[in-house]
């Protein structure tokens, strides 16, 4: 019933929708109501497809349930809210043209088919969140793999609430010379990284924004954010727990700094701020000590934004 010339699909909220493969298709007889779709291939104009709060809608398409591909090649993009039968991205793995994929709270989804994705596709954008196994045991060839080149990765910006998953060796080597932006978001488990993690993060190169947002339990950046020597931005958002700045120099390359809802933060580096600095914002929920530091720098910093105050 779907016109074959539609670009833009989204469901939601159909809680018993389930797309049938092909094989599943072929033998059902479904009445009393819309219970079922037919595969999508058929849509080959189709450009983005986002499903909501539909946990059956993938379910035919498991690991060991089937082999076909729910979606035509010509998605670009793909929005995944709540979605938890399929157990891998394997079934997504002809999915060349996609540019954009977010992934959010769909169970025990693994991450096995997404590299080919990363390293051969178009892949630009990837947001994973609330899918705790999805990077584990999903990590892409080793560097010796010539089957993967991390040359080929174009993957520039990812949102994940997994510190753990990402930040291993592989992966980050794989997304080395293409990934500019990278968040953080609401991890609350993190207390500290580990001296693996750090020298992941270090193999960042192209890396120019940073952003921890809402990491209840960290306690500290990463050591070592002077071997980001791309990094132009770098944000710290609501980490109440986080007590200090790192110790050594902060990149030479960063132009700025935001620090919101961080009121244990007492003081800036003791090495001082980057002399590249252009931009230092600490609009609210930060210590009386670390503004009163911020307002000292009025006029070696081209641009300081203190809402307590005014805009220098």
């Amino acid at each position: 019933l779907l016109p074959r010339q539609l670009e833009e699909l989204t469901i939601i909220g159909c809680r018993e929708l389930r797309l049938l493969s092909d094989s599943l298709g072929k033998d059902s007889k479904h009445g009393g109501g819309l219970q079922s779709l037919c595969p999508l291939q058929s849509l080959c104009s189709l450009r983005s497809l986002e499903i909501y709060d539909c946990p059956r809608f993938l379910s035919s398409y498991s690991s060991s349930a089937s082999s076909c591909f729910p979606f035509p090649t010509s998605l670009q993009k793909l929005l995944l809210f709540g979605a938890e039968g399929m157990e891998t991205l394997v079934p997504l793995s002809n999915l060349l043209s996609l540019t954009d994929l977010t992934v959010h709270n769909c169970g025990d989804l693994r991450g096995d088919g997404l590299w080919p994705l990363v390293a051969q596709g178009r892949l630009t954008q990837l947001q994973i969140t609330e899918t705790p196994k999805f990077f584990t045991g999903s990590e892409p060839s080793q560097p010796h793999d010539q089957e993967i080149p991390s040359s080929s990765s174009k993957l520039e910006r990812l949102w994940t609430d997994d510190l753990v998953g990402v930040l291993t060796a592989p992966i980050c080597e794989l997304l080395s010379s293409s990934l500019t932006k990278l968040i953080f978001w609401e991890n609350k488990e993190v207390e500290r990284f580990t001296e693996e993690q750090e020298e992941a993060l270090a193999l960042l190169s192209s890396l120019q924004e940073l952003e921890f947002l809402g990491c209840e339990k960290l306690q500290r950046l990463p050591a070592g954010l002077t071997k980001l020597a791309s990094l132009k931005i770098l944000r710290i958002w609501g980490c109440p727990a986080i007590q200090l700045l790192p110790k050594d120099r902060l990149p030479s390359s960063l132009q700025e700094l935001e620090i919101r809802d961080c009121p244990a933060i007492k003081s800036l580096p003791k090495d001082g701020l980057p002399s590249s600095l252009q931009k230092l914002e600490v609009p609210y929920g930060i210590s009386k000590e670390l503004k009163r530091q911020c307002r000292k720098l009025k006029g070696t910093i081209p641009i300081i934004i203190d809402y307590d105050n005014n805009d220098y």
